[in-house]
């Protein structure tokens, strides 16, 4: 399809490894409704959010959306909760461990490309990783999932790290059928 995966390795000693692993895709805008000619300018598109939410917000997520909003602290912008946050944590974690004299272990930071359309690009990266492993005589220890969890609380659920995977291939179904007065 045209996508690419990101991968990055940070050497250290021995051949223990970490891989930091999350996905990007591109997302509609279309759900701003009519706050979309903003979705691209997070500074303006806070502000309207804002005035929007002050009158409009009935759910206890829409009420704590406002609150993060008017703290200035978090900035809108659609996939950012729900990937690319996780995959600057992932790039963070791997800029802090590339800048420490003494590395133990190795870390491997990838941005797989398809998270909903048959996970092409975590099904894709397997032969790179298994490559990579083989080259640099490394033992993948430990997977660590970067995308976001859903916390409409205080935070503290937000803040867990989750490994290993259930797989992502998702289930669907097509059903066709004929109208009738029963609905």
């Amino acid at each position: 399809f045209g996508r690419s995966n990101v991968l990055a390795l940070v050497r250290g000693s021995g051949s223990g490894t970490v891989v930091l692993t999350g996905h990007y895709d591109v997302v509609s805008v279309a759900n701003y409704g009519p706050l979309e000619p903003w979705a691209f300018e997070p500074e303006i598109l806070r502000e309207k959010l804002i005035a929007d939410l002050q009158t409009s917000a009935r759910s206890q997520a829409e009420h704590l959306a406002l609150r993060d909003l008017e703290s200035g602290e978090f900035m809108p912008g659609r996939g950012l909760r729900d990937m690319k946050s996780g995959l600057a944590a992932g790039l963070v974690a791997l800029y802090r461990f590339a800048q420490l004299e003494e590395r133990f272990g190795n870390l491997i930071f990838l941005a797989v490309a398809d998270e909903e359309v048959q996970s092409h690009g975590a099904r894709g990266a397997i032969s790179h990783l298994e490559r990579l492993t083989q080259e640099f005589k490394l033992e993948i220890d430990c997977v660590i999932n970067l995308d976001a969890t859903g916390d409409t609380g205080d935070g503290s659920e937000g803040q867990a790290v989750y490994y290993g995977s259930v797989g992502k291939l998702l289930v669907s179904a097509y059903v066709a059928g004929i109208d009738t007065h029963a609905g």
